[in-house]
């Protein structure tokens, strides 16, 4: 039976149990397996949340290692990609063909390089206006006891194990 499941039954015996009539060792009874039953599933589940927790944690772990295994490898062929090209523009040499691949030394694309923003025309130039919140200063508002129309403070519940 889930987690859920037991939840609705331990609900549904307390709205059951609510009977005046009903004798005070049932109410007794019911509640006790109820409680055990919900207590042992609750604690599965928890030691599942804490071992799927450690788990994702070792993910991370491994993938911050692949990515600086990653970047490392990344520089190091962009150096030796950049030796390449000096030693074969060194030599004057535009191409080098093999069986497997070729090596050539292209041009890339003009790339703008703006030496001096404030000499260029105002044609050129766009006026941007950017609107923050100051979420900082909303959430101090609102603490105080002020009203701040558009906002508000919702507090949400977690679970903890501990």
């Amino acid at each position: 039976m889930t987690l859920y499941e037991i939840a609705d039954r331990y609900r549904e015996a307390l709205n059951r149990l609510a009977d005046p009539n009903l004798p005070s060792d049932a109410v007794a009874d019911t509640l006790e397996g109820l409680a055990g039953e919900l207590s042992a599933k609750a604690w599965h589940v928890a030691a599942l949340v804490l071992n799927l927790e450690g788990e994702a944690e070792l993910i991370r772990h491994a993938e911050e290692r692949m990515a600086r295994r990653r970047r490392a490898l990344e520089r190091r062929a962009a150096s030796l990609r950049d030796y390449l090209k000096e030693q074969l523009q060194r030599l004057d040499l535009r191409e080098l063909r093999s069986p497997e691949f070729m090596i050539r030394v292209k041009a890339n694309p003009p790339r703008l390089v703006i030496d001096d923003e404030e000499r260029l025309p105002a044609a050129f130039k766009q006026v941007e206006i950017v609107l923050r919140v100051d979420r900082t200063a909303v959430r101090a508002a609102l603490e105080s006891g002020a009203s701040v129309p558009g906002a508000r403070l919702e507090q949400g519940t977690h679970v903890e194990i501990a």
